[in-house]
């Protein structure tokens, strides 16, 4: 996957390793927007990519405010799959 870009936009990624709550909130929202999109769009490849990258990056970073960041937007990524 490394050739792939990123599905998460640059400033998306930031905002999740923003330490404010607010800014991860409303990062974790486009996240689930990004989802439902590609849910209509019945693009499953870009779900499966944004869990991954959501996984590696963010939820098992060394930095705090990245881990929570990644887990919020992975429950919202499973909020949107429901």
């Amino acid at each position: 996957m490394p050739d792939e870009p990123s599905v998460i936009p640059a400033a998306l990624a930031k905002a999740l390793s923003d330490k404010l709550y607010d800014k991860q909130r409303a990062a974790t929202l486009k996240i689930e927007r990004l989802v439902v999109d590609a849910l209509d769009a019945d693009d499953e490849q870009k779900i499966y990519r944004l869990i991954t990258e959501l996984s590696t990056d963010f939820a098992t970073s060394e930095k705090e405010a990245a881990r929570i960041g990644g887990l919020v937007a992975l429950a919202a990524t499973a909020v949107a799959l429901t």
